[in-house]
């Protein structure tokens, strides 16, 4: 049931679901506050100072559920929104959310370009149901504590959400709202039988036994998101579009044809990785030889 009515709920909001699902980034969240040494020194006393700030950051931009894949300037998953943020946070809080924030994006970057892309176009499953389970299969891949999220966004962040909606030019009401469908959203994915609903369902799309590549694709994102918070100026990971919008739109137009053809020849990767993001991964775990350009 709770499976069942977060399908209906992301399907009946407008334009694209989310990206990862918000397991994936509270998972990459923690990695990075268990990993602050690796990070640079000013970035990782915000955080250690500010934990909780960083991981409501990180799931932030999702609020803004059905914001489409098109590029605008209010859009919730720019790089100038998060860039904005940091630049006029006051104090050690609003950095913490900045970065939180930023690393969602960089989380994105590989979801949107990458991972989603690919994971639709190896098989028919196209629109939001195959896009939102694509989401849904990543955090079956991750832990992360039961019910962290949800306490998180208990807990007021006035500060930090004024910062968000002046910074897209939002109205408060509309932005509560979407606040708490996306709170509500948060209490049925930390529920057990949603994973228990969600193995269920592995058998009715040829993408849900691709574990290993949604495995991957999570290690990359956690990559560029060390990468970000250890060059906050100069990482690769910002010449990128956390949105995916060229990618996203291809695979839309791609057809049932072209699909068999590559299954046909088992070819695995449709939309392969920016050749920009190669050293941010050689950094963080290795090299990986499937690189081309997508759109920056």
């Amino acid at each position: 049931m709770a499976l069942l009515f977060a399908f209906i709920l992301l399907i009946l909001l407008p334009g694209e679901a989310l990206a990862w699902g918000p397991g994936v980034h509270m998972a990459i969240g923690n990695h990075v506050l268990t990993h602050v040494h690796l990070l640079a020194p000013g970035v990782a006393a915000v955080l250690t100072a500010h934990p909780e700030q960083f991981l409501y950051g990180c799931l932030s931009a999702d609020i803004f559920i059905g914001k489409g894949s098109k590029f605008t300037p209010t859009h919730s998953h720019n790089w100038d929104t998060g860039k904005a943020l940091l630049r006029q946070a006051e104090d050690g809080k609003a950095q913490a959310y900045a970065y939180g924030y930023l690393s969602h994006l960089a989380a994105d970057v590989i979801a949107h370009n990458y991972l989603v892309p690919n994971m639709l176009g190896f098989s028919a499953g196209r629109g939001k149901f195959a896009h939102t389970y694509v989401e849904m299969l990543a955090d079956l891949q991750v832990e992360w504590p039961r019910n962290q999220a949800s306490r998180i966004f208990r807990i007021p962040h006035p500060e930090a959400d004024n910062s968000l909606v002046l910074t897209m030019g939002q109205k408060k009401l509309p932005f509560t709202i979407k606040k708490r469908i996306f709170r509500q959203s948060l209490h049925l994915v930390e529920e057990k039988s949603y994973k228990r609903s969600l193995r269920l369902f592995r058998g009715f799309l040829p993408f849900a036994r691709k574990e290993a590549f949604i495995t991957e694709a999570i290690t990359h994102a956690q990559d560029l998101v060390m990468d970000l918070l250890r060059n906050p100026q100069r990482s690769p990971v910002l010449e990128c579009d956390p949105i995916g919008s060229q990618n996203l739109d291809q695979v839309r137009r791609f057809q049932r044809k072209q699909r068999s053809y590559y299954n046909a020849r088992g070819e695995g990767i449709i939309f392969p990785m920016d050749t920009r993001l190669e050293p941010c991964l050689q950094d963080f775990g290795g090299t990986d030889d499937r690189f081309s350009q997508f759109s920056a």
